[in-house]
C-alpha cells in the first residue's frame, strides 16, 4: 500500500518476470512479506529492503549455500555507506562486531538472526508469520526448530545508509529490541537448554545478555560506587567506568560537530544503543507490538 512512484516504476518491468504484489491495506512489512512469499513460485526467496543496492553477485553467493540441503537460511553481509551527514564511524565499528560474532555462530551452529535487507530462504520453509513479529529474526529460529540451519555468506554483499542521526538511530533501534524481545517470548520453547543445549545458549548470550546489557551497566556502576573505599581495584575500576561516561558525555555535548575526538564517538553512540534496549524493554512491557512504522528516506 505504498504511497509513492512504486507501482509505477514496478509496471515497467512487467515483461521482464517482475510481479507488483500489493496489499490494499497497509498491514506493515511482514503483512506484505507473506503475501508475496504466497504469490512467489520458485524453490528460493530473497529478502531485501527499499533501501537496499545487492552487489551484482550477491544472488550467486547466497543461494550456492542451498546445495547443503540442512541450510534453510542465507543471510548475506550488510555494509553502510559512508556519507557525511550520518552516523557511518559509529555504527559501522559496532557492527564490524556484530559481523564476527555472526561468522562464528556460523561456524559454530546457525545464526540465530540475519539482516533484514539481505537473506534467503528456501520457499518450502516459509511459514506465513503474524504482522507482529521480526521477520529476520523469527525465521532463522523457526528454522531451528525443524532442524534447519541458517548460515551466513559474507561474500554476498547489499549496501545500506547508515541513520542520518543520533535521534533516528535511537528510535530504531529501540523498535528493533522491542520486537525482538517479542519474537523470543513467542518462541520462548527454543530457551529451554534441555531440548536444545546450544542454540538457547546463543540466544540467551547474543540476544537477551545483550538486552540487558545497559541494565548490568546500571547495576556495576552503582555496586562499584559502594565499594570504592574497599580496595584500591575498585576505585580504579570506578575511575575506569566514570572516566568512560565522562567521555560519553563529552560526545553528547560534541554530537553536532564534524569533528570530534573518536573515542567520544564511539563512548556517545555505545551508550545510545543501550539507552535504545531499555527503551525498547519499557515498550515491550508496555504491551507495543508494532507491525507498522513510518520509514526515514
Amino acid at each position: 500500500c505504498s504511497t509513492d512512484n512504486t507501482d509505477s516504476i514496478v509496471s515497467t518491468f512487467a515483461g521482464k518476470n517482475v510481479i507488483l504484489a500489493r496489499n490494499p491495506v497497509r498491514g506493515g512489512k511482514t503483512a506484505v512479506q507473506n503475501m508475496a512469499a504466497g504469490a512467489a513460485k520458485n524453490e528460493i526467496l530473497v529478502f531485501s529492503d527499499a533501501t537496499t543496492r545487492f552487489k551484482k553477485d550477491a544472488l550467486l553467493k547466497l543461494v550456492r549455500n542451498f546445495s547443503d540441503p540442512k541450510v534453510g537460511c542465507v543471510g548475506g553481509e550488510e555494509r553502510f555507506i559512508k556519507s557525511e551527514n550520518d552516523i557511518f564511524q559509529e555504527a559501522n565499528f559496532f557492527w564490524k562486531y556484530e559481523k564476527r560474532i555472526r561468522t562464528r555462530e556460523s561456524c559454530f551452529n546457525s545464526l540465530i538472526g540475519v539482516s533484514g535487507c539481505i537473506f534467503a530462504i528456501r520457499r518450502k520453509l516459509y511459514d506465513p508469520l503474524e504482522p507482529d513479529l521480526i521477520e529476520d529474526f523469527v525465521l532463522p529460529l523457526t528454522l531451528a526448530e525443524k532442524g534447519y540451519r541458517s548460515v551466513y555468506e559474507k561474500h554476498a554483499i547489499a549496501l545500506e545508509s547508515a541513520a542520518t542521526d543520533t535521534k533516528t538511530e535511537l528510535t530504531r533501534k529501540a523498535r528493533i529490541v522491542a520486537g525482538g524481545i517479542n519474537v523470543v517470548f513467542k518462541m520462548r520453547r527454543l530457551l529451554n537448554p534441555f531440548k536444545y543445549p546450544i542454540f538457547s545458549f546463543q540466544l540467551i548470550s547474543h540476544k537477551i545478555f545483550r538486552w540487558l546489557a545497559p541494565i548490568f551497566m546500571i547495576i556495576m556502576f552503582i555496586s562499584n560506587s559502594l565499594l570504592i573505599t574497599r580496595y584500591p581495584f575498585y576505585l580504579i575500576l570506578w575511575l575506569a567506568q566514570a572516566s568512560f561516561y565522562l567521555f560519553a558525555f563529552g560526545g553528547y555535548l560534541l554530537k553536532d560537530k564534524k569533528q570530534q575526538p573518536k573515542i567520544m564517538k564511539l563512548a556517545y553512540h555505545f551508550c545510545v544503543v543501550n539507552t535504545a534496549a531499555i527503551l525498547g524493554i519499557i515498550q515491550f512491557l508496555r504491551g507495543s507490538r508494532r507491525a507498522i512504522w513510518q520509514p526515514v528516506r
